[in-house]
């Protein structure tokens, strides 16, 4: 199954894939379900959500989907973000600040962005903070899982990542994740908490080093290269990823 990069032409499968991606995953409930909101309610605000984070990097970072919109990822580039005012002006995102309630608002503005900003450039330090590679979202559609999807859209930009040497880092809101993402050659650093519910919501915190030395990987060979010499992709076998919450790394 291979890798495709989103466009804006994209954007409607690719709301409707991210979306039923996080339905059940705990950062997204916290952020949209408050103010008194309605599950419907709450449902349609994740959707508004979702679209303007897609658009934004649609238009400055990089979206990219496995199958027919089973699996999909968000990756930042180094050197770009989604919160500079031009962006957010484009994508549509100011608008949540009138979407969100009282409460909303806060958890959003006041608490979850600063706290995401703040925790990536202390972990990564000032200079590989912009220059790194960002996993902003990965999800794959529950009749999709344990198929290896996680993997190829992980693999598909740390390819890129390992050849320029730079570092990989990401928010998971699952705990059960770790290990999947430790065998795509991420490091737990941190654990973070949004704090405004009744109970915390934990969001590890994961790095990668360029080039890490993988002990599963490092017994086997892989099966087929990339013709692309920066693009050394290697397609191992599918990872038996076990029937979680999607993984995410939250905006």
């Amino acid at each position: 199954m291979s890798i495709r990069k989103l466009t804006v032409e994209d954007f409607e499968p690719a709301v409707k894939c991210i979306t039923a991606c996080f339905e059940s995953d705990e950062v997204d409930r916290y952020l949209s379900h408050c103010d008194g909101r309605t599950e419907a309610e709450a449902r349609k605000l994740d959707e508004e959500i979702f679209g303007y984070i897609i658009y934004a990097h649609l238009m400055n970072g990089l979206v990219i989907t496995i199958g027919d919109f089973e699996g999909i990822a968000c990756w930042m580039p180094p050197g770009k973000n989604m919160d500079d005012w031009w962006t957010i002006l484009r994508s549509g995102m100011w608008r949540l600040n009138f979407r969100f309630g009282a409460e909303g608002r806060a958890r959003y503005f006041n608490e979850f962005l600063p706290l995401l900003n703040e925790t990536k450039a202390r972990v990564l330090g000032p200079e590989r903070d912009q220059n790194s590679w960002y996993l902003v979202y990965l999800g794959t559609l529950p009749t999709a899982r344990g198929k290896g999807y996680s993997r190829k859209l992980v693999e598909y930009v740390t390819a890129m990542a390992d050849a320029d040497f730079l570092y990989c880092y990401l928010e998971s809101s699952a705990f059960e994740n770790r290990a999947i993402y430790e065998r795509f050659g991420f490091t737990y650093k941190d654990t973070i908490h949004l704090k405004r519910a009744e109970e915390p919501i934990p969001l590890e915190i994961m790095v990668r080093e360029p080039n890490p030395i993988i002990p599963e990987r490092a017994q086997r060979k892989p099966e087929v290269k990339a013709t692309s010499p920066k693009l050394q992709v290697q397609h191992v076998e599918d990872l038996k990823e076990q029937p979680v919450k999607a993984p995410a790394a939250k905006i």
